[in-house]
């Protein structure tokens, strides 16, 4: 399996969200998520590719909003749209007084996540296609006029 650096593999999961539908904003979380499963020991770019079949191009269908944090919105709710959310707006939704469950959330991820693994860097070569074929949406189409102006 080839190897890629963090940098490239982040870079590409960014694109291939893109191209699957998410807004900048978005894509740019999904690479920094990746990124740091990755860095973490896990499989980012599997992970990706996983949640980049199941929302492909239906995003906005399963973004996460405030009243998906309140548990008020039922049905499916994209995992990197719930993270957003929760990252930005977490707190904001709970009742006073429950603030203290915040560091409890934050260990109890760490504790999953973060331990002595090395660094995945190893995607295959169907992961890496299969993302592929996501990032290239993000591409314009070649013409005649591009070309002579100096595009590849």
């Amino acid at each position: 399996m080839p190897h890629y650096s963090l940098t490239e593999i982040e870079t590409h999961c960014r694109k291939a969200a893109r191209g699957a539908g998410y807004e900048w904003g978005e894509a740019e979380e999904m690479g920094k998520a990746v990124r740091w499963l990755c860095a973490n020991g896990k499989n980012g770019a599997a992970e990706c590719l996983t949640l980049l079949k199941a929302v492909d191009g239906n995003c906005a269908d399963h973004r996460a909003t405030l009243d998906t944090l309140k548990g008020v919105h039922k049905g499916a709710v994209c995992g990197l749209s719930l993270g957003c959310a929760l990252s930005d707006r977490g707190l904001d939704i709970l009742p006073e007084g429950l603030d203290i469950i915040a560091p409890m959330i934050a260990k109890g991820v760490m504790r999953a996540y973060v331990g002595n693994a090395a660094p995945v860097t190893e995607v295959s070569d169907a992961i890496w296609k299969a993302l592929n074929g996501f990032a290239y949406r993000t591409y314009v189409p070649s013409t005649e006029e591009s070309r002579m102006k100096g595009a590849g």
